[in-house]
């Protein structure tokens, strides 16, 4: 590529070919504007901001809550506005580059005519953007600029699919959305327990019912004091079993046969079984015998002894009950008269427990995570003789204790109690006031009594037989229900297992509501909110075509300066003041397009026939 030397006059006023006509200087704006790159460089420096503030706004508001701007101006249109500066600068700059592009695409090499066509169309738009890239001109430094210009057109529709929008719900702090921490246990009045425990036998809604005005609120996670219970299986753990001790051969119709056995787990008290033989007449007898017995194991104060050394049952240190319950077989179903055995037995421990309690609720309906159940630790408190319970048995020696005064009442009479209770540990004391062998766990409340009063019972089965010396089984009687009622809803309920967690919720709504021994939580109420979602994919095309703008420039810049090409752009007066070699039409030579244009504004022409060249031309 060869390289022009410019030329431009050095005065005011310089008569060259033609005396009569005065050359103009231009001003000094004319010529930063005509003659360097500050506007193309300028446009495409804003081009590039547009799209940074573009990419600083979508930062900003990026999953955040939809702004709320004055005079409804929304964050679309901003991104809408600043788009279109940025692309409307980019192709400013642009097009001014193809423009000079043309003027390397024909330096010193000869090429056709009908290129500076292509190429001067290329800078007006994407129609002659795409023919320029289907030519020769293709392989040009202008159709750089052609392929930025062709794919502007989609920069609108990228920019749209930018920001999307979804609905989440907010929280909003209120006193109004509340509910309800249990820290101790104390003052429990003995109807209401007892009241509580049928409600479990029977029932099974004991959901709380937090403050909620909007229907969709949250709480931070707490804890809170309650009941739990837990099972296992203590088949394993029969010590005691029970079989018949009567002669069947030695039956007759003036003697009763009867006795009782034991049932023994690993600790704590056992249930009594009974059994009898009676004569039915006409050489007849009848069988009757507990098949089935839910027992009190532990109330609190099975160990009696000066030491207070209280037993645990299932992992948990001296609960206020534990529960048993055994199922028989008869050793041979067609001879029951020949024995029975324990079938399968099961424990169930329910205490006092700490749980964490995540709740919401969504739309109006409630929701309550639970952690597992923490059922704390008994110890004695030696210097006021009171027996403690505490969820946090590693911080004994931190205990900040209060003193609080419960009332209960007992046959008409009320009697107050000195407590002493550490809410932040859920911690409280009650008085040994019993005896000094009272068990911890009655010491704490003695409510195990009461749980064994009401589940407790048993089931007699009668069944009837004839010829002992057979032994056979003749006829199997309906099975009679020697107990409570509450016992004849277990058995028929799926037994102790199916009632031990409905016991303990009813229990820990019972906590609830004890007067002085609770806390309000406050949460938030949520509402629909309008956030905004980016999609950065949508900003690589934008991003893209900025940046190769930005290389385009430079390169035609350097180009342009390389070659020594008057810095002319998509200036048309280029193509009279340095038209064809062989045209008729002769102009003096301005290197500059500021120099053209000043000349230009000072020239008059019109389109008409020249008698003297015999064609239509400008003159």
């Amino acid at each position: 590529m060869g390289s022009l030397k410019g030329r431009g006059p050095k005065t005011m006023y310089d008569r060259v070919d033609n005396p009569g006509r005065i050359r103009i200087q231009p001003t000094v704006a004319k010529s930063i504007l005509l003659d360097t790159w500050f506007p193309e460089v300028a446009a495409m420096a804003f081009s590039i901001t547009c799209v940074g503030v573009i990419i600083g706004i979508l930062r900003t508001y990026d999953q955040h809550a939809l702004p709320s701007l004055p005079r409804g101006i929304t964050l679309n249109a901003i991104i809408a506005i600043l788009a279109t500066g940025a692309k409307s600068a980019l192709l400013a700059a642009v097009a001014s580059a193809v423009g000079q592009g043309k003027w390397i695409w024909f330096l010193d090499k000869p090429r056709p005519l009908a290129h500076a066509q292509i190429l001067d169309e290329a800078s007006r738009g994407p129609f002659g953007s795409m023919a320029m890239l289907v030519g020769k001109t293709a392989f040009s430094i202008p159709a750089l600029g052609a392929m930025i210009t062709v794919l502007s057109l989609a920069f609108d529709p990228f920019v749209q699919q930018i920001l999307s929008t979804y609905v989440q719900q907010v929280p909003h702090p209120s006193t109004l959305v509340v509910t309800t921490q249990a820290t101790a246990f104390l003052g429990a009045d003995p109807l209401r327990f007892n009241q509580a425990l049928s409600n479990g036998v029977y029932t099974d809604n004991f959901d709380r019912t937090p403050g909620c005005p909007s229907g969709n609120c949250t709480w931070p996670s707490f804890r809170s004091l309650g009941w739990c219970n837990k099972c296992e299986d203590a088949t394993d753990q029969v010590r005691d079993n029970c079989t018949y001790s009567y002669d069947a051969s030695t039956l007759n119709q003036s003697q009763h046969y009867f006795g009782s056995c034991n049932i023994r787990l690993s600790q704590g008290y056992a249930a009594n079984l009974v059994w009898e033989v009676v004569p039915s007449g006409d050489s007849g007898f009848g069988l009757q015998a507990t098949t089935e017995v839910i027992w009190l194991v532990d109330d609190g104060n099975s160990t009696t002894t000066a030491t207070f050394d209280n037993p645990s049952f299932l992992g948990v240190d001296s609960p206020q009950a534990v529960l048993g319950h055994a199922m028989m077989e008869f050793d041979d179903p067609t001879h029951p008269e020949k024995g029975f055995h324990v079938a399968n037995a099961s424990q169930c421990v329910l205490s006092y427990c700490v749980r964490d309690y995540q709740i919401t609720v969504g739309s109006g309906d409630l929701s309550v995570s639970l952690s597992p159940p923490n059922f704390g630790k008994v110890y004695t408190k030696d210097d006021v003789d009171m027996a403690c319970w505490t969820a946090d048995g590693d911080s004994i020696l931190e205990m900040n204790y209060t003193n609080v005064t419960t009332t209960m009442s007992f046959a008409q009479q009320h009697i107050d109690y000195q407590n002493l209770v550490d809410p932040k540990h859920f911690t409280f004391c009650a008085p040994r006031a019993i005896s000094a062998s009272q068990g911890l766990g009655l010491a704490l409340g003695g409510y195990g009594l009461s749980i064994g009063n009401m589940i407790s019972g048993s089931r007699q089965s009668a069944f009837a037989f004839s010829d002992p010396t057979v032994q056979e089984m003749d006829y199997f009687g309906v099975t009679n229900d020697a107990s409570n009622d509450v016992f004849t809803f277990l058995s028929t309920n799926g037994g102790l297992r199916s009632v031990m967690p409905r016991l303990a919720d009813s229990l820990t709504s019972l906590s609830l509501t004890l007067p002085n021994r609770t806390e309000s939580i406050t949460g938030s109420f949520s509402s629909p909110e309008v956030f905004v979602a980016v999609r950065w994919e949508w900003m690589s095309l934008p991003i893209f075509l900025c940046v190769c703008g930005a290389i385009f420039l430079a390169v035609t810049a350097f180009s342009s300066r390389i070659a020594g090409v008057g810095l002319w752009k998509g200036s048309s007066l280029a193509y009279f003041y340095h038209g064809l070699e062989e045209s008729p039409v002769a102009f003096e030579s301005y290197d500059t397009a500021s120099w053209m244009q000043a000349s230009a504004e000072s020239t008059r022409v019109s389109l008409r026939f020249s008698e003297r060249t015999g064609r239509v031309c400008l003159a």
